[in-house]
């Protein structure tokens, strides 16, 4: 009986153990799509907590920003819990930590974004230049999607942190990832400046634009698509701007009904 009993006990510390194993063991972050947008912080002060340490998180296709039905929504959940895990509870105001979005799309016509913080937060930044031809797209697109694949150091081959199963961890490496494209002078491409904010005035006095740039052959748009914000406990949301058809359609219906009203008043007299 007693032999039984040793045998059932070491028989579940067996399956015990199997299930701890499988529970803990890191997963690969789930792969991302065709035009997912990213956001990335990354903390370089090496006397602090997080140094050389990027957090880069898949928050969902650009189409969901393109001045959706609810203008204003939070996304990277648990980003949070992730800041405060990686850099500590002082990160909301630690200088040495930075932010940006970014991404692209590859099919079809290409789509690059990218953010530029707000001097003031309250009034739009100036916008980006224009990637004025296809070949400036697709050099921009590359450069961004090494970020995201690159053998090295790439998003796609990190596992997923505890904190949300569309985050890693990248390690700031000198010559691959996303460290590597936004620690010179210009990120990305030589037409960009700096894409990142950070937090040295404070999380909540930092808000990013986000800038799409497309176009077909010789021709380059950019335009301003929302902007983001984020909380003293991390919480992140984006502002889409209105589509320019509502307050234009709006416009026109006023002055509309003013001329059909003055109308009426002439033929009264």
């Amino acid at each position: 009986m007693k032999i039984k009993r040793h045998l059932l006990r070491a028989s579940l510390l067996v399956v015990a153990a199997s299930i701890v194993g499988i529970s803990g063991a890191s997963a690969a972050v789930t792969a991302p799509t065709d035009g997912d947008l990213f956001i990335a912080f990354r903390a370089t002060d090496s006397e602090a907590q997080g140094y050389s340490t990027t957090y880069i998180v898949n928050i969902g296709t650009a189409s969901n920003f393109y001045s959706p039905a609810t203008s204003s929504f939070t996304v990277g959940a648990g980003t949070g819990a992730a800041l405060e895990g990686i850099y500590g509870s002082g990160w909301q105001t630690r200088s040495d930590i930075s932010w940006s979005v970014f991404g692209y799309r590859n099919t079809g016509t290409i789509n690059v974004y990218a953010s530029r913080e707000r001097d003031d937060i309250s009034i739009p930044s100036e916008a980006w230049d224009a990637l004025a031809n296809q070949g400036a797209r697709t050099a921009a697109k590359n450069a961004l999607s090494s970020v995201i694949s690159n053998t090295t150091n790439g998003y796609i081959y990190q596992n997923a942190s505890i904190y949300s199963a569309l985050g890693v961890l990248q390690t700031n490496n000198a010559s691959a990832g996303y460290n590597a494209a936004v620690a010179g002078p210009n990120d990305f491409i030589d037409q960009w400046g700096n894409i990142e904010g950070n937090f040295s005035s404070g999380a909540t006095n930092s808000v990013l634009d986000l800038y799409r740039f497309n176009g077909t052959g010789t021709t380059g748009v950019v335009a301003n698509i929302g902007n983001f914000s984020i909380s003293n406990t991390g919480v992140v949301t984006f502002t889409a701007v209105p589509e320019p058809t509502v307050p234009l359609l709006g416009a026109l219906g006023t002055l509309f009904l003013l001329g059909g009203r003055r109308r009426r008043i002439a033929q009264s007299v």
